[in-house]
């Protein structure tokens, strides 16, 4: 019996060429190729996994099915399975990120997207394509600990000016004991406060997560809190009413903001009280990119004539502030004195 069987050479040849082509492209590609069966046991690597993980591929099979302690408990074999089929389920190819152990004994993360292999839509297996992220993991390790290290010296760097300011608010402090002149006693007393003022916001940076912004709305309550005590100010003689957002601003901005409201209050403490009682307003609201802080009292207020002579260091201060925030100020003194500052958060001058 003669039958003819060049159609079954043909696609046995056929077949050949496209295992051959499979094999060729499975073995060449510099990414690592894995191939797992529908219980997701590993099949097959192809030769850039194999010089990862050793010639031993019946160890590294069982290294991936059963653990034998080369994964790290959260990438168990379980959970490895458990997060291909939540891939599988959500229907896209996403990556597995296990960590493992290679043939030297070093530690390897790797990065593997699956993709479901498909016959009649009957997943037989899965087919993954992954590469090293070791090189990177490290990278970002020592990144990671350069920041942190640069972090803590931030910290301590503003631990250290909260300090030495707050030892020259002490000198100030202790100098002013030995001088009997009442002006210079005061000029003395109203430095303490500034020093104090800026000492603060160290202080807030340092305790801060953030060391690039602080609270205004912390600071803000904590100076005006501090201004009270070093006057001795009690709570129901001069009522405090805030309104103030609560946002995050940078050094550049806090620093000048601070002194502004240090000089505002202290003038109210000092003088538009005369029979110890009144209220301050401190409303600081964000618009249109812009921060309006306003700073009022009901005392005696200013003349007409007192703020145009007015020489002293606390309103040049005011002022100056005021320029070095690009803001605009507004005094209005026909009740009480009110002073209004429109300003934009101030720009991070790069110091590098």
């Amino acid at each position: 019996m003669i039958h003819d069987i060049t159609k079954y050479e043909e696609t046995e040849q056929l077949l050949k060429e496209s295992e051959e082509k499979y094999k060729t492209l499975f073995n060449s590609n510099p990414d690592y190729r894995i191939l797992l069966n529908h219980d997701m046991e590993l099949v097959e690597l192809n030769e850039a996994a194999i010089k990862t993980v050793g010639p031993h591929f019946d160890q590294y099979k069982e290294v991936w099915i059963n653990g034998i302690g080369k994964i790290r408990p959260e990438d168990n074999p379980e959970n490895l399975k458990k997060s291909v089929r939540k891939i599988i389920n959500l229907n896209h190819s996403g990556p597995v990120t296990p960590k493992l152990i290679d043939k030297n004994g070093n530690t390897q993360w790797f990065e593997i997207y699956l993709t479901p292999i498909k016959i009649d839509e009957k997943i037989i297996g899965y087919q993954g394509t992954g590469h090293n992220l070791t090189t990177l993991k490290m990278a970002e390790k020592e990144l990671k600990n350069s920041l942190m290290e640069k972090e803590i010296l931030l910290r301590e760097i503003h631990h250290r000016v909260k300090n030495n300011m707050q030892i020259i608010s002490s000198l100030l402090n202790l100098q002013s004991s030995f001088i009997q002149d009442p002006k210079a006693i005061e000029a003395f007393h109203e430095s303490q406060t500034r020093i104090q003022s800026m000492a603060m916001v160290h202080e807030q940076l340092y305790q801060s997560g953030d060391l690039t912004q602080i609270s205004i709305r912390d600071y803000i309550l904590k100076l005006v809190s501090n201004l009270f005590y070093s006057y001795g100010i009690r709570k129901d003689q001069i009522t405090l009413v805030t309104e103030i957002s609560d946002i995050k601003l940078n050094l550049e901005t806090v620093l000048p903001c601070g002194l502004i409201l240090c000089e505002v209050i202290t003038n109210s403490l000092k003088y538009a009280f005369p029979d110890g009682e009144g209220e301050i307003r401190i409303c600081l609201e964000f618009m249109d990119d812009t921060l309006h802080l306003t700073i009022s009292d009901n005392g005696i207020g200013l003349t007409e004539n007192d703020y145009l002579e007015n020489k002293s260091l606390g309103m040049q201060l005011i002022q100056t502030l005021t320029n070095q925030l690009d803001g605009e100020l507004e005094l209005d003194i026909e009740q009480g004195t009110q002073y209004k500052i429109s300003f934009k958060e101030a720009e991070y001058r790069e110091r590098i």
